[in-house]
């Protein structure tokens, strides 16, 4: 009775110990495999976040490139036409006051025409 025991209580103690490394093992595969996805999604997330950067990074600094050239060229334009309007302002004003001196001088010399005539 006590071998019949002893060897029943082995048999159940061996299928145990076999269930037990059958499940440590599958365990192991999964974790092992888990362990494999988890580091290729996070190298592969890595590698889309540097490729993004990169490319984001080089947008901004062309859009700031383009952008400082506008504004050098928008202020150059600016400029320039602000020293055309400024130099023909002085054109008009200079241009509009000879012209009201000589037209100032000739209605003088009309009026004193007129007297003149007038007179004689």
């Amino acid at each position: 009775v006590y071998y019949l025991i002893y060897y029943i209580l082995s048999v159940i103690y061996c299928i145990l110990s076999i269930v037990y490394y059958l499940i440590y093992y599958i365990l192991s595969v999964i974790y092992c495999i888990l362990s494999i996805v988890y580091y290729l999604i996070y190298y592969i997330l890595s590698v889309i976040y540097c490729i993004l950067s990169i490319v984001y990074y080089l947008i901004y600094y062309i859009l700031s490139v383009i952008y400082c050239i506008l504004s050098i060229v928008y202020y150059l334009i600016y400029y320039i036409l602000s020293v055309i309007y400024c130099i023909l302002s002085i054109v008009y004003y200079l241009i509009y006051y000879i012209l009201s001196v000589i037209y100032c001088i000739l209605s003088i010399v009309y009026y004193l025409l007129y007297v003149i005539q007038f007179i004689l």
